[in-house]
Formats: structure tokens, sequence, C-alpha cells
């Protein structure tokens, strides 16, 4: 069986990281597999429509290269719709990278995700699918078709969500 990263949800992401008004924040944190990910975020948090879009951006990742990360929650902030991490490098032999989890029209993609809020900080953990992955670190979670299960912790730490 072949699992599939919503490809919406990829792309809504690059979009949300261009809306908005953005600003650099220390308190934003990204981690995968438990691993943190050290960065110079740009942080946008905005309202669009009914949803609350969340991006981390940073232009010159040493791991990641161009690393994007991006979550869209309910109008209430209380429920995770998807979640998107992309790398123009990072994943497998040196390529892009792409970890994801997507909530569509009540059908999920494997695993999960959950926001907490406290202020202004928007924590959002779960697991997703990643499209791409270090072939020298196969895990258990690895399926037969070359996507793995990955677990994620963003901190989304938000000046302020423009409307």
């Amino acid at each position: 069986m072949r699992k599939a990263i919503p490809g919406g949800v990829a792309v809504f992401a690059v979009t949300l990281a261009v809306a908005g008004c953005s600003s650099a924040s220390s308190d934003s944190t990204v981690s995968i597999d438990g691993q943190d990910v050290s960065g110079s975020f740009a942080v946008t948090c905005s309202k669009q429509g009914n949803a609350i879009a969340l991006t981390l951006a940073d232009e010159n990742n040493e791991k990641y290269g161009k690393f994007s990360v991006g979550a869209t929650l309910n109008p209430d902030g209380k429920t995770v719709n998807a979640v998107t991490v992309a790398g123009t490098k990072g994943g497998a032999n040196g390529g892009a990278y792409a970890l994801a989890y997507g909530q569509a029209g009540g059908m999920s993609s494997a695993g999960h995700a959950d926001v907490t809020v406290s202020g202004k900080k928007y924590t959002v953990k779960g697991e997703g699918t990643s499209a791409s992955m270090d072939m020298s670190n196969m895990g258990t979670n690895m399926s037969d078709d070359g996507t793995m299960t990955q677990s994620f912790s963003i901190v989304f730490a938000c000046e302020n969500v423009v409307q």
C-alpha cells in the first residue's frame, strides 16, 4: 500500500510563507524525531479565511537548506488541519526533505497532530509521513514504499496574529 503526502498541503505551506506579516523569533523551535533543528526562524501568524496559518522559515538552514514549516488550524485554534515541513536538502542522499500531516474532509493521512496554546505560543505536536529519509537511519517505522512516520514538535512564537 502506497502512502501519499497530501499534495495540496506542501503548496499551501509555501503560499502561507509569503502571506501576512513576519518577524524573527528565537522562541520558535522545531524538533523532528526528538532532534532539535537549529535555525534562525522568521515567524508568520495570520488568520486567513476560516483558518489560522502559522509558518516558520529559515532561508539558509544548515541541515535543510531553504527550510519552511507550516501549520493550519481551525479558526478556534484548537484543531490542526495540516502540518508541513520542507527543506531543499536533508533528505535521502542529500535530496529534498518533506514531512506532512493533513486532514481534509474527515479523512486524514497517516499520523496525527494536536495543538496547545499558551499566550502567544502555539505548540503543534504529532506524527506525519516523511517522503524522503536518511537511508543511514533506517528504523522500524519505515514502510515498504520508502516512506516513514516521523514525530514533530513545533513552537510558533507569534508576536500577534494578523487578521
